[in-house]
């Protein structure tokens, strides 16, 4: 065969998608068909269908005179033979491979089964990064709001200290301004937790026109982490002598930076070290972690950003989000994510955004 693309149906709106053809080309164009009679075929019968001779062949002849694209017109005068194969789940019908040639000849039975393998390979292959590019989003979702929630049990917790004080009979009337400024002030806080989650949501996630300096970013984010985390570990901060900065979503940039902090924590249950390093690197930003944990082994490290594996406990809270998440926003972001890990000798990650 001398060409093959491959097809995508869509049955709600009943349109057949061009994704990807053999010979890329910066002129590539995304090609919608509607009535696409041979293909549908393909959809109907749910079985392989072979054209040996496209110039004897009904649907191929009318797909031909109904084509309205010149380029696609002449492709389809080109061909004469065309084998479609089913890209199927049961019961789900995915698109189909089409494999064109511009001569009149038969696969081989041998061809046949490995392309009939293929097809079924390439459609578990497709269903998985569907539902992987859905689980992401979610994922985040999930993170940003389990994040959330920590930071409102500290606040929610000063508050209602501050209402059992004033509820006691002998509280001292001098201290009752203070505490009241305290209590005003950590209404505030709550308060503007609620903007930026209605605002991350409202806006899904997606503005990138925060100028975040990554210094003051990270040192906010410590001191947030760093009380529930008392004397665990120690914390060594080297930044860079002047802040780098970069744009993007404040946001998910500081739930990424909490993800891998307390990955980092976790990985050091009896203790040990993190070392949080900034670079400026001119047309970019890297951030780094390092830990002196337990580390990973090969097949941790393999999988660590699949979401929802873990190598912790389900009731210890594990949820298998945290590095998948941070990487999933690096990664919106344009920038690079790496890591290196050594059992016993713990890991670093290390985030890279570029300048724009």
């Amino acid at each position: 065969m001398d060409k093959g693309t491959i097809r995508f149906f869509d049955p709600g709106r009943r349109v057949w998608t061009l994704k990807a053809p053999a010979e890329p080309s910066p002129e590539r164009k995304r090609v919608e068909i509607e009535t696409d009679c041979v293909l549908q075929r393909t959809l109907e019968s749910k079985e392989a269908v072979f054209v040996e001779n496209t110039d004897g062949d009904e649907l191929w002849i009318q797909l031909r005179n109904t084509t309205q694209d010149p380029e696609v017109a002449q492709y389809l005068h080109d061909v004469r033979s065309s084998l479609h194969i089913p890209l199927r789940l049961h019961p789900e019908y995915i698109g189909a491979i089409l494999l064109d040639s511009t001569t009149s000849k038969s696969p081989s039975p041998d061809a046949f089964a490995f392309l009939a393998a293929l097809a079924h390979h390439a459609a578990v292959a497709i269903k998985i990064n569907s539902i992987r590019e859905l689980a992401e989003p979610l994922a985040m979702m999930g993170a940003m709001l389990s994040d959330f929630l920590h930071a409102f049990r500290t606040p929610l917790a000063t508050a209602l200290a501050t209402f059992e004080l004033l509820e006691l009979p002998n509280f001292p009337a001098s201290r009752i301004p203070q505490e009241l400024t305290d209590l005003r002030t950590t209404i505030e806080r709550i308060r503007n937790m609620c903007s930026r989650l209605e605002l991350s949501i409202g806006r899904g996630q997606t503005a990138m026109d925060d100028e975040i300096s990554v210094n003051e970013l990270l040192d906010a984010v410590l001191s947030d982490i760093a009380p529930r985390r008392a004397g665990s570990a120690k914390i060594v901060s080297a930044y860079a002598d002047s802040s780098p900065s970069f744009r993007g979503n404040s946001l998910l940039v500081e739930i990424a930076l909490k993800m891998i902090i307390q990955n980092a924590f976790e990985a050091m249950p009896e203790g040990g070290t993190l070392t949080v390093t900034t670079k400026d690197k001119g047309d970019s930003v890297e951030i780094s972690f390092r830990d002196t944990g337990i580390g990973m082994d090969e097949f941790a490290k393999a999988r660590c950003l699949v979401p929802f594996f873990t190598t912790k406990k389900i009731e210890d809270g594990a949820t298998g989000l945290g590095l998948p998440v941070a990487h999933g926003i690096v990664k919106r972001h344009g920038g690079n994510f790496r890591f290196e890990s050594e059992p016993g000798k713990g890991s670093t990650f290390s985030m890279l955004f570029r300048r724009s």
